[in-house]
């Protein structure tokens, strides 16, 4: 709940509230992610003098998250996104209100594990170089994605140029994203600040200032390579002006916060299978979680939709501003190609006999990128940020139609299974007789790979591979394979 101060005028009626949620803090203890940050609300109504007026009001909040398994190593990257979503006002008195919106966090975290085979005897000592030299291992090298995040803060200032007189009323930006490439150990990022002021123009009639401020960016990321796929992101945390009253120069100042996340396709090498020629052996496998990428992007799209007017239209009604917050809310993956798909909620401001009153609608949203296989959306792990950049609209009659320039950052990776060994146990007191004086041939089924067979043989791969001249993960086609 919220009591404004004295100096703002009584609320008559309320037009529309919006809210933000700023960067989180976070902190990790064992498995517990712990996060926190600030919700940024604007209220916009119709005071008692008959004006339209714009609060700002903040409060905090915190949540927790159990994550699935405490991070390894001590060097796990997390990234948490909170966005704020159908925010609701309720007046309680003339200048006391409560506020309430629905908050949606998405949490990322990675941890790097190696799953290298670890070989014991029966006693739980560590094998000796003699029951070494007897295993015979699979390896195998496994796609996947490292990442790493970065984020970093800025501020950049500029000017409008507007007619002498002009009262602003509320001001609001977004960070649009043109440029992200990785660097040795950095992100470099270009783009604007697009920044929207609501203002009351010397002839009475309500309008919408409109600028943009370039700005560049370094942001640290350890890890990062030049040639690594990269998307970036940011929000505007505040934006100051200040009219001057002689010339109509408005100077901006806005602050911003970016994140940053780069992606390395890579491999990681596991030991399928494994066994001894000359001990019994128990081998352990462990449940390995793989991510590989399918896409790590920024673009842009264009919506257009329109609405039906619920309020009763005058003759000399006049769309004020029309904004739009999209979010994305599933993914699936159809034809090689990963549909984003969700709603972005339009509202409209607009001027009607003397009053402000708000219009909401909503236009379904949609970005496709290309990816090489089709995938399961229940193994997509996806992260979509989006904002609009700059909006349009008008009337017809009782129809608002509007027109919305969103920046998006995608990525998207697919989480696969596997069960590696990890540990091979040898049995140092069920050593085989193992008599090197005979020929051993096999006649194998056709289909069967040769390290089947020389495992069910107990016999060397690498050495069936060289007396048959073949290759270990090679299927037989029936012919006799000479063992030993």
């Amino acid at each position: 709940e919220n009591t404004m101060p004295d100096y703002y005028p009584e609320i008559r009626r309320l037009v529309s509230v919006s809210a933000k949620a700023l960067p989180d803090s976070k902190f990790l203890s064992g498995n517990l992610l712990e996060f926190g940050g600030t919700i940024a609300f604007s209220i916009l109504y119709i005071g008692d003098d008959g004006s339209l007026v714009c609060v700002p009001y903040a409060c905090e909040y915190s949540g927790n998250s159990q994550l699935p398994s405490e991070p390894q190593g001590g060097g796990a990257a997390i990234h948490v996104e909170t966005t704020a979503e159908s925010p609701q006002c309720r007046v309680l008195a003339p200048r006391s209100v409560s506020l309430k919106t629905r908050l949606r966090t998405r949490i990322m975290a990675d941890a790097a594990n190696v799953y290298a085979c670890r070989a014991t005897d029966t006693d739980g000592e560590r094998a000796i170089a003699e029951d070494l030299a007897t295993l015979e291992i699979l390896p195998d090298m496994v796609n996947t994605v490292k990442r790493g995040y970065a984020s970093s803060t800025g501020s950049v200032s500029g000017e409008l140029h507007e007619r002498v007189g002009t009262k602003l009323i509320s001001c609001d930006g977004t960070v649009n994203v043109t440029d992200a490439v990785a660097k040795k150990d950095a992100i470099q990022v270009k783009g604007d600040i697009s920044v929207r002021c609501l203002a009351l123009a010397p002839d009475g009639l309500y309008t919408i200032l409109r600028g943009s401020i370039p700005f560049e960016e370094g942001m640290t990321a350890e890890g990062a390579e030049e040639g690594d796929a990269v998307t970036a992101w940011g929000r505007v945390a505040s934006v100051s002006v200040q009219a001057d009253e002689e010339t109509g120069v408005i100077h901006m100042d806005a602050e911003y916060d970016l994140n940053g996340l780069w992606s390395r396709v890579t491999q990681v090498p596991v030991t399928q299978d494994v066994y001894s020629t000359e001990y019994d052996l128990e081998a352990k496998h462990s449940d390995l979680g793989v991510l590989s990428l399918l896409c790590c992007a920024n673009g842009t799209l264009s919506l257009n939709g329109s609405g039906q007017r619920q309020s009763r239209a005058g003759a000399n009604d006049y769309l004020i501003d029309v904004s739009a917050q999209p979010v994305i809310e599933k993914v699936e993956c159809k034809d090689h190609k990963l549909l984003f798909s969700g709603n972005c909620a339009v509202k409209a401001l607009i001027a009607s006999e003397g009053d402000v009153v708000s219009e909401e609608f909503t236009i379904p949203l949609k970005y496709e990128l290309r990816t090489q296989d089709d995938v399961a959306p229940q193994d997509i792990i996806w992260q979509a940020i989006c904002c609009a950049t700059d909006t349009s609209g008008r009337m017809e009659g009782s129809q608002i139609h509007a027109v919305a320039e969103v920046s998006i950052a995608v990525h998207a990776v697919q989480k696969t299974q596997h069960s590696p060994v990890t540990e091979a146990i040898l049995d140092k007191y069920a050593k085989r007789n193992t008599d090197g004086s005979c020929i051993r041939i096999c006649f194998p089924e056709a289909g069967q790979r040769v390290w089947e067979i020389a495992k069910r043989c107990n016999a060397s791969g690498a050495e069936v591979e060289r007396i048959n001249k073949t290759q270990r993960d090679a299927v037989c086609d029936g012919k006799p394979l000479i063992i030993k």
